[in-house]
This record gives C-alpha cells, structure tokens and sequence, in this order.
C-alpha cells in the first residue's frame, strides 16, 4: 500500500512527521509520498501570519 498526500501551500518537518507516526501506527508497512509547494521552517510561519499584509499579493516567502 502506498499513500499519496497532496497539501496544498507548505508544510513543516514537524507536521510531516507526526502525518508519517500516524500512518506507521495504523498501517504499517504503508509507503507515504509528500505532494508540497514547500517546506516550512517554524519560524517562517510567525513571519508569513503577522509580519505581511496577505492581500497583497506576491508578499512573502
């Protein structure tokens, strides 16, 4: 069996790893293929939600 997860923008390493914890303890042996845009640091995330106006488009990271 193998899963595919494709989200939408980014993800952390931290998210990744809880996702890849779950699916071994449910179903082990299941492979799991990340679909990203990006991978987010921690910091990135404080910066992204309150240092930018996020209707102005091409802002960012």
């Amino acid at each position: 069996p193998f899963l595919v997860l494709d989200l939408g923008g980014g993800v952390t390493v931290c998210e990744a790893a809880r996702v890849k914890d779950l699916v071994v303890a449910l179903h082990p042996g299941t492979g799991i293929l990340f679909l990203v845009t990006r991978i987010k640091k921690p910091i990135l995330l404080n910066l992204l939600l309150f240092a930018y106006d996020s209707l102005v488009p091409g802002q960012g990271f």
